[in-house]
C-alpha cells in the first residue's frame, strides 16, 4: 500500500495536478501523419514520445513540450522541428540516422562547420558568440570554422522572446539530415549560454538529468512548478561522460523554476548525507576540466585526438555587420583594408556633432571618420593612446598608423634609434618600437628626430610596456 501511495504521489507531481488529470497525448515518431499531430498541439503542451537519445542502447518514453515550431526535451533539446525537412530526431534506426551508434552522432573529425544567420549580425550577438566559439577552438579538440559546401552543418540563429524563458535551443550531437539549428533568444542569452547549447550540438545532455544524478543529487519536486517537472527528466544510460561535475556548463543552478526562492530545487548529496552544493553549480561561463575531460573522452572514441587549433572563429560575413548601426561607409572601408590588425567590432558607431566626428571601436583600436580624413589607431600605439586620455589628450587623428622607413624623408634616424611605428594627431605624435617602446612628441620633436644630445622632453605618463602582437 505504501508503495502505491509514493506511486500515486509521482504521478500527480508529474502531470502537474490532481488524480483527474489528463496524460498526455503520446505521438507516433514514425507516423506519416506526425508533422499533423504537432501542429494540434497547445503551444507549452506536453506530449509523450519513444526516442532513442545519441549514445543510449535503446529507445524510452519521453516527455516533450510543443514551444513554437519544435518539440523540446527538458526545456532546450530540440528533437523535433517541423520547418525543416526532417522527420523527429533520435527516432529512426537505419543506415543514416542510427543515433545508438556514437560515431553516427559525433561530428567528423571533430570539425562542426557554422552558418550564420543574418539575425546574428544584430545588436552584440556575434560578439558573445564567437567569443564562445571561440573558446572550443582554443581549449579543446573541436574545430568550429565557417561553413563552406559541406553537407552537414550547425546554422546559429537569433530568434525573439516566445516567453518561455529559454536562453536557447538545439538538437544533441550532428543530425546527419543536411544542418542542426541552434537557437538563441534574443536578449536572454550571455556566453555561458552559448557554450551550454554548443555542448549540446557536441553531443552532450544536461548534468542533472544523468541516469546516475540520484547518488549525488536530489530535485526537491514540492518546490518545482507543475510546468517544469518535467524538465528533470532522466536522459537514459549512455548520455554520461566522465565524472558528475556540480559545477559542469551543463549543470542547472541549485534554483532552477524554484517556487519559493528561499529554496533550492537541486540539493545535493554525498555518499547518502546531504551536503552543501559548490556555489559554482549553474552558474559557470566556461566549460570545466571536468567538462573538458568529457568531451576530450567523447571525442577520442572517433579518433580525435589533438592540441587545441588555436585559430579564432573568422567568418567572411562579417565585414562591419557586427557594429550596431554603422551607416558610415567611409569608417567601413577604412576597417575592411585594416581588418587584421583591428579585428572585430566592438561598439556602434558614435558621433560627436560637436566635433563632426563618426568612430567605432574595434577590439584593437579604432577608426575616426573626422574633418581631418578617416584614420585608423591600432595595436601599441592605440593602447597608449587610451590610457593617456585618447582625444581628449592628444585630438583627433591626422593619419593613420604607419611604418616609419628610409623612405619617409628625414624619418631614417628613427629607425636607427629603434622605433618603427608613428601615428599623428592634433596635438603630438605617438613613436613606438619594440626596444623602446612608446613615446608621446610634439610634433616638432618628431620632426627633429631622436638627437642624442637634445634629448626630446617625454611626457611621465607616455611609457607604456611592450605588446605582444
Amino acid at each position: 500500500m505504501k508503495k502505491y501511495y509514493l506511486i500515486l504521489a509521482g504521478l500527480i507531481a508529474f502531470y502537474g495536478g490532481g488524480v483527474s488529470a489528463q496524460p498526455p497525448v503520446r505521438l507516433n515518431p514514425l507516423s506519416a501523419t506526425l508533422k499533423n499531430e504537432v501542429t494540434q498541439l497547445r503551444q507549452g503542451t506536453y506530449s509523450v514520445v519513444s526516442l532513442q537519445l545519441p549514445g543510449s542502447t535503446k529507445p524510452s518514453d519521453y516527455y516533450v513540450k510543443r514551444t513554437a515550431n519544435t518539440l523540446l526535451l527538458n526545456g532546450d533539446i530540440v528533437v523535433y522541428d517541423f520547418t525543416v525537412k526532417s522527420i523527429m530526431s533520435y527516432s529512426r534506426n537505419d543506415d543514416t540516422h542510427t543515433f545508438g551508434k556514437d560515431d553516427l552522432y559525433r561530428w567528423p573529425n571533430g570539425t562542426v562547420p557554422v552558418q550564420l544567420d543574418n539575425s546574428v549580425f544584430q545588436s552584440n550577438y556575434y560578439l558573445i558568440i564567437k567569443s564562445a566559439i571561440d573558446f572550443f577552438n582554443f581549449n579543446t579538440g573541436i574545430v568550429f570554422k565557417e561553413h563552406t559546401n559541406e553537407s552537414e552543418w550547425l546554422v546559429i540563429t537569433c530568434v525573439d522572446d516566445d516567453g518561455s524563458g529559454k536562453g536557447g535551443s538545439t538538437e544533441v550531437g550532428r543530425q546527419r539530415n543536411g544542418s542542426n539549428i541552434l537557437r538563441l533568444t534574443k536578449g536572454k542569452f550571455d556566453k555561458g549560454t552559448v557554450l551550454h547549447e554548443l555542448m549540446h550540438t557536441l553531443g552532450f545532455f544536461h548534468e542533472q538529468a544523468r541516469p546516475d544524478r540520484d547518488n549525488y543529487i536530489s530535485i526537491q519536486w514540492d518546490n518545482i512548478p507543475s510546468g517544469n517537472s518535467k524538465d528533470f527528466q532522466m536522459e537514459d544510460d549512455g548520455t554520461a561522460h566522465g565524472a558528475y561535475d556540480y559545477c559542469s556548463i551543463m549543470q542547472y543552478p541549485a534554483m532552477a523554476f524554484a517556487v519559493d526562492k528561499t529554496k533550492p530545487t537541486i540539493t545535493c548529496r554525498t555518499n547518502g548525507v546531504f551536503t552543501a552544493c559548490p556555489a559554482c553549480m549553474g552558474v559557470q561561463a566556461a566549460l570545466t576540466q571536468t567538462d573538458l575531460n568529457g568531451l576530450d573522452e567523447l571525442y577520442r572514441g572517433i579518433g580525435i585526438s589533438r592540441f587545441p587549433c588555436q585559430i579564432p572563429f573568422v567568418s567572411a560575413r562579417v565585414p562591419i555587420q557586427g557594429c550596431v548601426g554603422v551607416s558610415d561607409d567611409s569608417i567601413r572601408a577604412k576597417w575592411d583594408y585594416y581588418r587584421g590588425a583591428l579585428g572585430d567590432c566592438q561598439s556602434g558607431q558614435v558621433t560627436l556633432a560637436l566635433f563632426g566626428t563618426n568612430y567605432v571601436t574595434f577590439e584593437h583600436g579604432q577608426v575616426y571618420h573626422s574633418p581631418h580624413g578617416v584614420h585608423a589607431i591600432y595595436g601599441d600605439i592605440y593602447q597608449l593612446f587610451v590610457s593617456t586620455n585618447g582625444m581628449g589628450g592628444h585630438g583627433l587623428p591626422m593619419t593613420d598608423e604607419s611604418d616609419i622607413n628610409d623612405a619617409k624623408k628625414g624619418l631614417s634616424s628613427w629607425v636607427k634609434a629603434g622605433y618603427t611605428r608613428f601615428n599623428r594627431f592634433e596635438k603630438d605624435v605617438i613613436v613606438w618600437g619594440p626596444v623602446k617602446k612608446a613615446r608621446v612628441l610634439t610634433t616638432e620633436q618628431f620632426n627633429a628626430g631622436p638627437n642624442p644630445l637634445a634629448s626630446p622632453v617625454i611626457r611621465k605618463d607616455a611609457i607604456i610596456k611592450k605588446v605582444t602582437p
